[in-house]
């Protein structure tokens, strides 16, 4: 018959694996800390963005305002005999171009905005969503013809008209 005794004279090991076990919660607890100031960050920038957006398009909306009155300008010139008709295409090219400038910039908007209702976690995206529906092809591909004279997606919009918001909607609160 033996006498056991368990001292906490050697204990190297498992003071070694209890202090290996705080270093990995500290560390997690940096990592989550990391991803929660990343996460925050990226929603800022993500307001910034649109807030930014918001400016710029009122900014392109008078630049578009402003690029019809030279078209009317130029072409009341030319009606004067001021001017050439180069310079009524020039007037009409730069309207096009603000015009295009303004869309792009309403496309990039919802960029970021669908972006950042994705950071924030309202936004749920589904694989198997973004697939074209079968239902939405209107010409066979083999015969090249249509497959019916109104396409889903029309009656689907008719409907749902008022669902896509208008620039000034999506801006002005």
């Amino acid at each position: 018959m033996g006498v056991e005794l368990d001292l906490p004279i050697n204990r190297f090991r498992e003071r070694n694996q209890y202090r290996s076990t705080i270093i990995s919660f500290e560390a997690a607890l940096r990592r989550l800390s990391l991803a929660l100031d990343n996460k925050r960050n990226q929603i800022r920038l993500g307001l910034r963005n649109l807030k930014q957006f918001e400016q710029n398009y009122q900014i392109q909306k008078l630049a578009v305002q402003l690029a019809d009155e030279r078209v009317t300008g130029a072409d009341l010139n030319y009606q004067a005999g001021r001017a050439t008709l180069r310079d009524i295409q020039d007037a009409q090219d730069d309207l096009v171009a603000a015009r295009n400038s303004l869309i792009t910039l309403v496309v990039d908007y919802l960029e970021a905005r669908m972006s950042l209702l994705l950071d924030i976690g309202v936004l749920r995206t589904k694989g198997n969503a973004f697939w074209i529906d079968e239902a939405a092809i209107i010409v066979d591909l083999n015969t090249r013809q249509l497959k019916s004279e109104e396409s889903p997606i029309d009656a689907e919009e008719d409907s749902n008209n008022s669902a896509l918001p208008t620039p000034e909607e999506l801006f002005n609160k």
